[in-house]
C-alpha cells in the first residue's frame, strides 16, 4: 500500500536541521507544491540506495524506481524459488533479501530488464558497462513517458545518468546529481604507481555534472570535487547518509584482554591510503596496539609484506555475517582513504560506538576531536600521531567511543528519510533552491 502521508504534510529537519543546517519554516508551506514526483534511477548494486525511493514514499510523493534486481516474491522469476532445491534456495533467498526494503511499495519499483543486467556484467567486474546499459533504459523509459504536469525530481548516480538527464531535462524535469565516489584529482597523492592513473571516470563525472540541476554531496570532499569539475556552490545541497543503529551498536560484552585493537577496513589499495597507514604505523608498530587490515588484497600491491611491520596483520575479507563483530571487538577505526563520499563502514563504527581516524578526503560524519581525528589526506606525521594519541590514551578512547554512538543516533536512516524528503521539497521550489544550496552545512 503506498503512504497515506499527505504530500503537503511538511518535514522538520530533527535537531535544527542536522543534515542541511536548515529548520523547515512552516510559513514556506504554501509554496511548497501541492504534489511532487521522484523518480530514482540506479542499477542498484548498493543497498542503501533503497533508501532514496523510501524516503520519498513516506513523505507522502509520488515514486518510481527505476532499478535492475529488485526482489518481489511474488512475481517472475522470484514466484518460483519454492520449487528449487532447499540448499541453493537458501543461499538465493539470502541474497535477494537484501535486495528490497520495507516501507516501498512494490509498484513503486520498476525493474528495467529485471535481473538479466547485473546477471551479464556483475559477474564479470564491468561495472562501468552496467552503469552504462542501465543509463540507456532509464533514459528510453523516461523519454517513452508524456512529460507531467507536476513537478518532478529526477535523482540519479554518479556513473550511471547522463543520457538519463538529458531526457530528463526535455520533460522539465528538476535533475539531482548524487556523487558515490569522488574521482582522485591530484594524482600524486597515488604515489605515480602504474596501473592505479587518477580516476578515469573524472570526465565522465564532470559531463554527468554540466547535466545536473543540483549536486547531491555526501561529504565535503565530494562537493569540493564537483566545484573542481565544473559545478557551482549554489548548485551543491550536503546530505549525510544514515546508518542502521539496530544492527549496528556497541558491543554488549565485556572487552576481551589484550592490545588496543586498531582496526582498517577497505582492502589493500592506494586509493584507500593503504601506503600512507602503513608508513604511520611504521615498522616498530605503537606500543600497546595492534593493527588489523581486513579486506580484499590488491594485485599488483607493491607495498612491503605485512609482516615486516610489528604487531600488524592481514585478515582478508570479512564476511557479512561477522561484519559487525569484527567493529564490535575492535576499539579504534582508521581510514586513511584518498577518496570516499560518504563511507559506509565510517558511520557503522560511529554506531559501533568506535572512535574514528580518518582523512580529509573521507571525513564523511566525523567531526575533528569529538568522534576521532580528521587528518590532512596523506598527512602520514598526523595520523601516526592520532593513532598514538588514542592508543594510548584509555579516557579518550571512552570518552570519543560514547560521542561517536551519540553521533550515529542522530544520523539513523529514518532521521535521513526526514531529511531528503526537505531537500526534494526545497528543490522543488526553483526560487528558493539555490539559497537552500548556499546554507547547507555538514
Amino acid at each position: 500500500m503506498k503512504s497515506t502521508m499527505s504530500p503537503r504534510s511538511v518535514v522538520r529537519l530533527p535537531g535544527g536541521g542536522a543534515a542541511t543546517g536548515l529548520d523547515e519554516d512552516p510559513r514556506v508551506e504554501d509554496s511548497v507544491p501541492a504534489a511532487l514526483r521522484v523518480i530514482v534511477s540506479h542499477p542498484a548494486k548498493q543497498g542503501n540506495v533503497y533508501h532514496r525511493p523510501r524516503a520519498a514514499e513516506i513523505a507522502g510523493m509520488d515514486v518510481r524506481f527505476l532499478t535492475g534486481l529488485y526482489f518481489r516474491p511474488a512475481r517472475f522469476p522470484y514466484f518460483l524459488l519454492p520449487w528449487l532445491p532447499r540448499t541453493l534456495r537458501g543461499r538465493l533467498m539470502q541474497l535477494l533479501e537484501k535486495r528490497k526494503i520495507d516501507r516501498l511499495d512494490d509498484d513503486s519499483v520498476v525493474s528495467l530488464l529485471g535481473p538479466s543486467l547485473e546477471l551479464a556484467l556483475r559477474p564479470t567486474g564491468r561495472f562501468r558497462e552496467w552503469g552504462n546499459a542501465h543509463d540507456w533504459l532509464a533514459s528510453w523509459w523516461i523519454a517513452t513517458h508524456r512529460r507531467s504536469s507536476t513537478p518532478t525530481i529526477l535523482h540519479g548516480f554518479q556513473g550511471s545518468c547522463v543520457r538519463t538527464f538529458r531526457a530528463g531535462r526535455s520533460k522539465g524535469m528538476i535533475r539531482v546529481l548524487e556523487m558515490t565516489l569522488p574521482p582522485i584529482l591530484d594524482t600524486a597523492l597515488l604515489g605515480g604507481v602504474a596501473g592505479e592513473p587518477g580516476d578515469p571516470q573524472a570526465s565522465e563525472l564532470a559531463a554527468e555534472i554540466k547535466e545536473a540541476d543540483f549536486i547531491l554531496a555526501q561529504s565535503e570532499y565530494s562537493a569540493r570535487t564537483a566545484i573542481v569539475l565544473g559545478a557551482h556552490e549554489e548548485q551543491i545541497v550536503r546530505v549525510h547518509l544514515g546508518v542502521d543503529t539496530s544492527c549496528f551498536r556497541p558491543r554488549e560484552h565485556e572487552r576481551m584482554p589484550g592490545p588496543v585493537r586498531v582496526l582498517f577496513l577497505g582492502g589493500t589499495s592506494r586509493r584507500k591510503g593503504i601506503h600512507h597507514l602503513l608508513e604511520a604505523w611504521g615498522t616498530g608498530g605503537i606500543p600497546g596496539a595492534e593493527l588489523s587490515i581486513a579486506g580484499n588484497r590488491t594485485s599488483g600491491w607493491d607495498a612491503p609484506a605485512i609482516e615486516d611491520f610489528a604487531n600488524c596483520r592481514l585478515v582478508g575479507f570479512i564476511p557479512e555475517n561477522r561484519f559487525t563483530i569484527a567493529l564490535q571487538n575492535a576499539d579504534i577505526l582508521v581510514n586513511p582513504s584518498l577518496s570516499e563520499g560518504g563511507s559506509n563502514v565510517i558511520y557503522e563504527a560511529l554506531a559501533c560506538g568506535l572512535p574514528c581516524i580518518v582523512s580529509s578526503n573521507a571525513g564523511s560524519a566525523v567531526r575533528n576531536g569529538i568522534e576521532g581525528f580528521v587528518v590532512g589526506v596523506g598527512d602520514v606525521p598526523a595520523l601516526r600521531s592520532a593513532m598514538q594519541g588514542l592508543c594510548l590514551d584509555s579516557p579518550l578512547r571512552e570518552r570519543m567511543g560514547r560521542a561517536a554512538r551519540g553521533r550515529a543516533e542522530s544520523l539513523s536512516w529514518d532521521r535521513y528519510a526526514e531529511n531528503l524528503a526537505v531537500v526534494y521539497r526545497r528543490l522543488a521550489r526553483p526560487s528558493k533552491a539555490r539559497e537552500f544550496c548556499l546554507n547547507s552545512r555538514f
